[in-house]
């Protein structure tokens, strides 16, 4: 579903950037990635977690951009901290997750459960994913396996290629 949101978001031409699980450097990392940052300080060294953020945070006050956290349970304490910093300046962040833990900070956001997509709907989602894939596929018997999860939709017909 991230995937697809962010997909959607930039199409229409505004700026993304996702986090997934990871450590700590490893999600700033490609979180600079997407928003066109050199993760490097004036030396040409790699930049510690905490300047990353920091040139992260001032980036981010000056320019509109959407941060969509896939699994946000699994995103680091330190982050999510940072994230609800983000958050009450302002910033545009969606959090996906199985659970909410009852106590954490970031849990503050709304909490949506979705209703599984009807078949019509992933078959359109497979065949939108292979056809930008350039694949052939057979989606209606793929979105069987799919159980009506658009992220587990889209993960099937990838790995048919």
């Amino acid at each position: 579903m991230c995937e697809a949101i962010a997909q959607s978001l930039k199409f229409e031409g505004l700026p993304v950037a996702t986090l997934a699980p990871g450590t700590a450097k490893e999600i700033l990392l490609g979180v600079c990635e997407d928003l066109g940052i050199d993760p490097h300080d004036e030396n040409e060294k790699p930049m510690s977690v905490p300047a990353m953020r920091n040139e992260l945070t001032a980036h981010l006050k000056s320019r509109s951009c959407f941060l969509i956290c896939d699994n946000l349970p699994q995103i680091p304490v330190s982050l999510r901290l940072w994230l609800d910093k983000l958050y009450i300046a302002g910033q545009s962040i969606l959090g996906t997750g199985k659970n909410k833990p009852e106590k954490d900070v970031i849990f503050k956001l709304v909490n949506l459960d979705l209703e599984p997509l009807q078949d019509k709907e992933i078959i359109q989602l497979m065949n939108k994913t292979a056809h930008d894939l350039g694949i052939e596929i057979n989606a209606k018997e793929l979105a069987q396996k799919a159980s009506g999860n658009p992220g587990v939709a889209i993960k099937l017909v990838k790995e048919f290629n």
